[in-house]
C-alpha cells in the first residue's frame, strides 16, 4: 500500500495502542494516544457559471475561503448523497452551522464557512468521510477557493 493511501486511511482517526509487558510475573498495560495532524482536503467536482461544487474531508475544524469575488457568496452543505456517480458521506458528520450568505466588498481572500468540527465521524474511505458544498457567487467571477484546517 502506498504512503498516500496509508495517509488517507489515517485522515481523521486517532489510534489507541495497548502495549502489554510482563514485569516480575505481573501484567502491565500502557496506553499511548496517537493524534493525527489537522488536515483538510477538497476536490472540485463540478463547476458552472456562478457555482462550484466541492467535496471536503477534514479531521479537524476548518475554514473555507474564497478570493476573486465581489458581491454575494453563499454556501450550502450536504452530508450525504451522490457525486460523480459515487456515494459520499456514509461516515461523515455535519461540520456545524455557519453563516451561509456573505457580502464581500473586495476580491481579497475571505472566510465564507467555518466548520466547527471535522467532517470525518467514523473510519472509512475519503468518500465516506466527505461532505458536499455548493458555493454560489457572481457568474462573472473566477474565484479561488481554499480549505484549511484549524488547530
Amino acid at each position: 500500500m502506498s504512503k498516500k493511501k496509508i495517509a488517507a486511511r489515517l485522515l481523521g482517526t486517532c489510534f489507541l495502542v495497548v502495549a502489554t509487558a510482563q514485569v516480575s510475573q505481573a501484567s502491565v498495560s500502557d496506553r499511548v494516544m496517537f493524534d493525527a495532524k489537522p488536515a483538510a482536503k477538497f476536490q472540485v467536482i463540478d463547476s458552472g457559471e456562478g457555482t462550484q461544487s466541492i467535496l471536503v474531508v477534514t479531521n479537524a475544524p476548518f475554514d473555507v475561503s474564497i478570493a476573486g469575488v465581489i458581491g454575494e457568496v453563499s454556501v450550502d452543505v450536504t452530508t450525504s448523497g451522490q457525486a460523480q456517480g459515487r456515494s459520499f458521506g456514509a461516515g461523515a458528520q455535519h461540520p456545524g452551522e455557519s453563516e451561509d450568505r456573505h457580502h464581500l466588498a473586495t476580491p481579497l481572500e475571505a472566510v465564507i464557512y467555518e466548520g466547527q468540527r471535522a467532517t470525518a465521524a467514523r473510519q472509512g474511505s475519503l468518500w465516506d468521510q466527505a461532505v458536499h458544498m455548493t458555493i454560489s457567487y457572481d457568474p462573472i467571477a473566477t474565484p479561488r477557493i481554499s480549505v484549511t484546517p484549524r488547530d
